[in-house]
C-alpha cells in the first residue's frame, strides 16, 4: 500500500497509519509464502487500501485463531484484546499508543481504528464487527461439526460477514449480488477445506461434516491416520470427490457474480473464481496423495494460476484506464 493510493482513495488523517500497517502485514505474509503480492493490482488504486485492509484483518485474525504455538486460552485472550480495541475505536476515545505498548497492542489499535473508518466510509453496520469477533470464540473451541447444517450455522455463517463487507466495497449494482457473493465465497471455503485437510487436522480441526465421513465408511481416526501416513483409501477419495462436487455446484451457481459489480471490480472477482475452478480441476484430477506431503496443486496448476493472474491484472488496468477516459 502506498501513500499515493491512500491519497487517491481520499483517506486522510491518523487512520492512514492503520492502512499502512495493514499493507505491511499482507506484504510480510506474502513474503513468508514466497509469493509476490501482485493480486493487489487486480483492483483499481482507489479501492486497494480498503480491500487490502479487509484481507489484512482476516489474515491477522486467522493468525490469532490458528497459532499452534499458543494455547487456546492465550488465543482467546488475544482475540478478546482485539475485540476490546474495536470497541474503543468505535467509541472514538482512542488513547495514544505508548512506546511501551506491545506489538499486539499497536497492531490492534491501528487496525481497529482504520477498520472502523472503512466501515463508516462504506456505510456498513459497525455492530457486525463486534458480533463477528464474538463468534470467533466459538469457532476457536469447536474442532468438528456433526452435520452439514451445523457446519453452515456455526462456521460458514460466522465467517460470512467479511465477504459481505468486501462485496460492498466492490460496489454491487443488483440486489442479487450478495447472494451470488455468498455462494461463491462459500464454495471457496469448501475447496480450501479439502486443500487444507491435513494442515487443519494437525491443528485438531476438521471441516468435513462427520455425517459425511460416516456415509463413506470413515471416521475421524481413520481419516487422520491416512492423512498422516497414507495411502488414501478408495472411500476417502470418493469422499473428497463428493465434497469437491458440492463446491463445484455452488460455484457454478455464482458465475454471474462479477456481472453484478462495478466494472473496475470485475477482474478481481473473475480472477478469484478462475483460480478456484483451477483448484477444483486439480481435485478432480485425483492427485490426492500429495495431501499427505504438502498440497494437491501441481506444477501445471501453478503455471496456469500465474498466467491467469497476469491476464487479470492486464484486464484490471485496462478497465481502470477506460473508466478514467470515460469509455464504457
Amino acid at each position: 500500500m502506498t501513500a499515493r493510493e491512500l491519497d487517491v482513495a481520499g483517506i486522510t488523517g491518523p487512520v492512514r497509519t492503520g492502512y499502512l500497517v495493514a499493507g505491511r502485514l499482507l506484504e510480510a505474509k506474502a513474503k513468508a509464502r514466497g509469493a509476490a503480492p501482485v493480486i493487489r493490482y487486480l483492483m483499481p488504486p482507489h479501492k486497494r487500501p480498503y480491500i487490502e485492509l479487509l484481507f489484512a484483518f482476516i489474515t491477522y485474525l486467522d493468525d490469532i485463531v490458528d497459532d499452534p504455538s499458543h494455547s487456546v486460552d492465550v488465543r482467546l485472550r488475544r482475540l478478546g484484546d482485539l475485540r476490546a480495541a474495536f470497541a474503543t475505536a468505535i467509541d472514538g476515545d482512542q488513547p495514544p499508543i505508548s512506546a511501551n505498548s506491545s506489538r499486539d497492542e499497536r497492531v490492534n489499535t491501528e487496525l481497529a481504528r482504520s477498520f472502523v473508518h472503512l466501515m463508516r466510509t462504506w456505510q456498513l453496520p459497525l455492530s457486525e464487527v463486534g458480533d463477528f469477533l464474538d463468534r470467533q470464540k466459538n469457532i476457536l473451541s469447536q474442532n468438528s461439526y456433526p452435520t452439514h447444517e451445523a457446519l453452515e450455522k456455526e462456521y460458514l455463517d460466522a465467517m460470512w460477514p467479511p465477504a459481505k463487507w468486501a462485496n460492498q466495497v466492490l460496489e454491487p449494482n443488483t440486489a442479487e449480488s450478495d447472494m451470488l457473493c455468498r455462494n461463491a465465497t462459500t464454495s471457496f471455503q469448501l475447496i480450501d477445506f479439502l486443500l487444507d485437510l491435513r494442515e487443519d487436522m494437525e491443528l485438531d480441526r476438521l471441516y468435513l461434516p462427520l455425517e459425511h465421513l460416516i456415509d463413506f465408511g470413515l471416521d475421524r481416526e481413520s481419516l487422520e491416520r491416512q492423512l498422516r501416513r497414507g495411502p488414501l483409501s478408495p472411500q476417502l477419495r470418493e469422499l473428497i470427490a463428493f465434497e469437491a462436487k458440492r463446491a463445484d455446484d455452488l460455484l457454478s451457481s455464482a458465475l454471474d457474480w462479477p456481472k453484478t459489480l462495478h466494472v473496475t471490480s470485475r477482474p478481481f472477482v473473475e480472477w478469484d473464481i478462475a483460480i478456484n475452478r483451477l483448484k477444483l480441476a486439480e481435485l478432480r484430477a485425483g492427485r490426492l496423495d500429495d495431501l499427505i506431503r504438502r498440497s494437491v496443486t501441481s506444477r501445471p496448476f501453478k503455471i496456469k494460476a500465474l498466467s491467469r493472474t497476469f491476464f487479470g491484472i492486464a484486464r484490471a488496468l485496462n478497465a481502470h484506464r477506460k473508466l478514467q477516459l470515460g469509455v464504457r
